[in-house]
């Protein structure tokens, strides 16, 4: 027992050191000290689970709402993702939109929920790529330092090469957009914003992922194998992106 309590000690001290450098030094964290984050977090859970070994695998916010599967619908979603058929709908209907647009050019589809990002071109999808998202996955985002990944329909602003973005290979999409600023504006104006929050922004699709684990501070990282085979197919500014919390799926 004493070295039970010596253990978890010095692992609440580690984690409590770590997650004070991440409040100082949230602007400029590095991928490497997330990762590290989350792995603390994980042996954390390992120590004051009845059943470790469950709690040593790679977690995911959904994870926990799937532990009562009455709480999802007839698709599997699970309830915290805030589903109605009004949300599909829409959600569905940017996902038409883009299809219907990939007959010019190439489109990209994210789908929160599913961890993909994929790609179509002429209504035909060329490839699907596994994603890390932001600290939260599930919520749309608002405001400046949430961790939320953004929904919505966006655009590539550029493309930045190896040696000219800090996470391997870059594309930065133009969040927020006026709709995003109009949210914001709304929020605030119903005081459940703060009058002097901001949207954020440096959204990017970049590579250093493939963590499988949730760990960015909003961005859709993927691992830099995929990266490359993504940037093989040459985007460039102006290539429609749309991010969905679920949609692209029958059943998840």
């Amino acid at each position: 027992m004493k070295t039970f309590i010596k253990r978890l000690g010095v692992l609440l001290i580690i984690g409590i050191v770590a997650m004070g450098a991440a409040k100082v030094f949230q602007a400029d964290i590095h991928a490497d000290i997330y990762a590290l984050i989350g792995q603390l977090s994980i042996k954390l859970r390992a120590f004051l689970s009845d059943t470790p070994e469950d709690a040593e695998a790679p977690g995911r916010f959904p994870d926990r709402a799937r532990e009562d599967s009455s709480a999802a619908n007839l698709y599997g979603i699970p309830a915290d993702h805030g589903y109605s058929d009004e949300a599909l709908q829409r959600y569905r209907a940017w996902i038409d939109q883009a299809i219907e647009h990939s007959e010019n050019r190439p489109v990209i589809i994210v789908d929160k929920l599913a961890r993909t990002l994929e790609l179509w071109i002429d209504g035909e999808k060329e490839a699907s790529f596994p994603v890390d998202l932001g600290r939260d996955p599930i919520s749309d985002k608002f405001v400046e330092g949430d961790g939320a990944t953004p929904e919505g329909v966006y655009r590539v602003t550029w493309a930045r090469d190896r040696g000219q973005t800090r996470f391997y290979r870059a594309y930065l999409l133009d969040y927020p957009n006026q709709t995003d600023l109009d949210e914001l504006r709304d929020l605030q104006a119903k005081n459940l914003a703060k009058s002097t929050a901001t949207a954020g922004g440096h959204i990017e699709i970049h590579g250093d992922g493939g963590m499988g684990m949730d760990w960015t501070l909003g961005c859709i990282a993927l691992s830099n194998e995929d990266m490359d085979k993504l940037f093989s197919y040459s985007l460039k500014a102006g290539t429609p992106v749309t991010i969905v919390r679920y949609g692209t799926r029958e059943n998840y």
